[in-house]
């Protein structure tokens, strides 16, 4: 895969000129296989690349899936923590009942939905098997409901967020090929255009390279790579 260092407005401009170059010179550069046919799919090739989606869409919807997944993990550890809280005053924080919370594993899982997803079940089954104990502390059959809606909703957006880190990985090297094979045709015309009309300085300096020397890509100025 060529590089493509260049923003993507840069690639997509670039190929735009040098696609109407080749059109104007398309007769001297079919006998090197860039053919009507061969330049229309250039075109729309650098069309699709022009509508795709900017790169921040994607990323902006891995955050959201995130955000999404931190709320749930919230309010299922606060749910998990208020069980604790109930075995402890219910029986003591040395009594089996209460040592029978995971309380190593639940340390761990304020921040990792994949600690808290290992004993979410266990802990809701210590609920309903205390829950005639339980009852004195406050705790309600509708509050073990809830504890199992979270535990459903915290596997789903947990699966959701996977989906939308693959997704973004995916869409992110379907575009990242797309822009090369653009930034690559545009290089392979350039080449040939120099080559076919090298003693034709007029029209040679068409296909001198367009790309800047130095150009701006995340904030930061950089050096023009070798073509």
């Amino acid at each position: 895969m060529a590089r493509t260092v260049y923003p993507d407005e840069v690639i997509i401009s670039v190929a735009r000129l040098t696609l109407n170059n080749a059109r104007l010179h398309l007769e001297a550069l079919s006998k090197f296989g860039f053919t009507a046919e061969v330049l229309q799919q250039f075109d729309l090739d650098i069309t699709e690349c022009e509508a795709l989606p900017r790169e921040g869409t994607q990323k902006e919807k891995v955050k959201e899936s995130t955000r999404n997944k931190n709320h749930v993990l919230g309010t299922s550890y606060e749910w998990c923590r208020d069980l604790q809280s109930r075995l402890e005053i219910v029986f003591g924080k040395k009594s089996p009942e209460y040592d029978a919370f995971p309380n190593k594993e639940f340390r761990k899982s304020e921040k990792s939905e994949i600690v808290l997803l290992s004993i979410f079940e266990r802990i809701i089954g210590l609920s309903e098997k205390y829950q005639s104990a339980l009852v004195k502390a406050g705790q309600t059959p509708e509050i073990i409901q809830t504890g199992k809606d979270l535990y459903q909703q915290l596997r789903q957006v947990n699966l959701a967020q996977e989906i939308k880190k693959s997704e973004k990985h995916t869409a992110t090297l379907q575009r990242q090929q797309k822009f090369a094979n653009i930034y690559e045709m545009t290089n392979k015309i350039n080449k040939i255009g120099r080559q076919i009309f090298k003693n034709e300085p007029n029209i040679m300096q068409l296909f001198q390279s367009k790309w800047p020397k130095k150009y701006k890509k995340g904030g930061e100025e950089t050096e023009k790579p070798a073509e």
